[in-house]
């Protein structure tokens, strides 16, 4: 892959909290394994004021230590997302508009603790990498009335473990399945 095709991603927490030395299937090597990949490929991770302060708190030692080597290869990009004050009415917004109390109180908490993600992808290449499912879904619903959020990729690590070396490698480009809005 060209350097010049190199995308930034925006690595949440969660992967890093995930990523171990596990060789058994699962998310701590799925995770791993995608890490690792990025490293090598020449993509970069992109990371906000936001997202430093929850990878310092949540990041494991093989995560770390991702992370020094990719300091060293100059393969961390600082990002500055300003807040989107369309998105957080709209999430507010949709989160109005559940009748179920519980409902909205878990859009409300879901997507407002996470709406750094997508602000985040939103300053750098679109892209968000994350085990977390349970705000994708929000999100994803989010994107049928927030046009905006439907040009975001959410890639889970999990979702093609043994794919996403070449898929990476391929230039990451977003397939369908990744866009927000599509599931």
């Amino acid at each position: 892959m060209r350097r010049e095709d190199a995308k930034r991603l925006t690595i949440d927490a969660s992967v890093a909290r995930a990523a171990g030395r596990s060789e058994e299937p699962g998310p701590s090597r799925d995770c791993r394994l995608f890490l690792d990949a990025v490293l090598t490929v020449c993509h970069h991770a992109s990371f906000t004021p936001d997202m430093w302060d929850e990878w310092k708190s949540h990041a494991g030692g093989m995560a770390k230590e991702w992370l020094r080597r990719m300091h060293a290869r100059k393969k961390v990009d600082a990002v500055r997302a300003e807040p989107d004050e369309a998105l957080r009415r709209a999430i507010a917004d949709l989160a109005a508009e559940l009748r179920d109390p519980d409902q909205r109180h878990a859009a409300r908490e879901q997507m407002g603790k996470d709406v750094f993600l997508l602000e985040a992808a939103q300053a750098a290449d679109g892209m968000v990498v994350s085990l977390d499912e349970e705000v994708h879904r929000w999100f994803a619903r989010l994107a049928t009335c927030h046009a905006p959020v439907q040009r975001i990729a959410w890639v889970n690590p999990c979702d093609d473990p043994t794919g996403n070396g070449a898929w990476l490698e391929a230039g990451a480009s977003p397939l369908p399945r990744h866009r927000l809005g599509t599931k």
